[in-house]
């Protein structure tokens, strides 16, 4: 009997790198004093401003997330004419003890990035599966793989950044950290902008 053939189409991409640096002293600094102007979110806190990699003390991370934007752009959407993804909007979330980021997706976005400024111990961040509302079984498994999860738990460390299609549920888990430590992460929305299609010239996101 001939082995069976598994193919996976259609994946889920979810990009992640690291900055090769570590955090240095005033983007340390810029994260901590932004936690003294933030908003209730559901079970966390929101930093008030929306356009914080617009600041100049976060230039360096900023140019290190456009580039990666590119890399995404080039190497998994491969578009035919000059595409480009912009930044529309960055906040800063801040999760102390007991609490924790809900699940939620991000609308009016195509790819959406978390950056880390600090993280807990073993720290993740959980995508869902993005036919789980659709799923008519759950079928209890032995063995969690890529072909048969619902969730998947990526792990994140201080530096680590990761892109992800905006329709994408996501979460964090509770701080349960044993001493007072706030997880501190940076996330941003994009928008095309270029020519996406030869159909029509007005096929043109800006």
């Amino acid at each position: 009997m001939n082995e069976p053939i598994i193919s996976t189409i259609f994946p889920t991409t979810v990009y992640s790198t690291k900055l090769n640096r570590e955090i240095d002293l005033d983007e340390k600094n810029f994260v901590i004093e932004n936690g003294k102007n933030v908003s209730q979110n559901s079970s966390n806190f929101i930093s008030l401003d929306k356009d914080v990699l617009e600041n100049v003390r976060l230039n360096e991370i900023k140019v290190f997330v456009e580039e990666n934007l590119k890399r995404y752009v080039d190497d998994v959407l491969k578009p035919k004419h000059n595409v480009s993804l912009e930044i529309t909007e960055s906040w800063l979330n801040y999760t102390n003890k007991n609490e924790k980021h809900h699940r939620h997706h991000h609308p009016n976005s195509v790819v959406s990035g978390v950056f880390y400024f600090n993280c807990l111990d073993k720290d993740s961040i959980i995508l869902y599966n993005k036919l789980q509302h659709y799923s008519t079984f759950e079928i209890e498994t032995k063995e969690y793989t890529l072909l048969n999860s619902m969730s998947w738990n990526f792990p994140v460390e201080v530096g680590t950044l990761i892109l992800f299609p905006s329709y994408i549920e996501h979460e964090v888990n509770t701080n349960e950290s044993n001493i007072p430590k706030t997880r501190i992460s940076l996330a941003f929305n994009t928008m095309l902008k270029g020519k996406i299609s030869s159909l029509s010239a007005k096929r043109i996101i800006l």
